[in-house]
């Protein structure tokens, strides 16, 4: 399995700014055993190990914004991602 990365796609505008105020509360201390490209090719070794190749996954439940969506469409979540049962109105 490659990785590749396409140089000519449009800029990414999205805001990715989180705070870590909660994550220092919890996790007090806590240092990360395992830099990036470590964690990045024990994530692709371990999907080479199982054989994983498939194409249509970002289609899958697995992905977080598919499953809001169909949340979302079943009437489950609304607009504000709060579970229908907490919806007013």
């Amino acid at each position: 399995m490659e990785v590749s990365i396409n140089k000519d796609a449009q800029p990414d505008k999205r805001s990715y700014r989180v705070s870590f105020e909660k994550f220092k509360q919890l996790a007090a201390g806590y240092v990360p055993q395992v830099d990036l490209i470590s964690a990045i090719t024990e994530l692709r070794d371990g999907l080479n190990a199982i054989g994983f190749h498939d194409e249509d996954f970002r289609q899958s439940r697995f992905i977080r914004l598919n499953t809001l969506s169909q949340l979302k469409q079943q009437g489950l979540l609304s607009s504000d991602l709060d579970w229908a049962d907490r919806c007013v109105g």
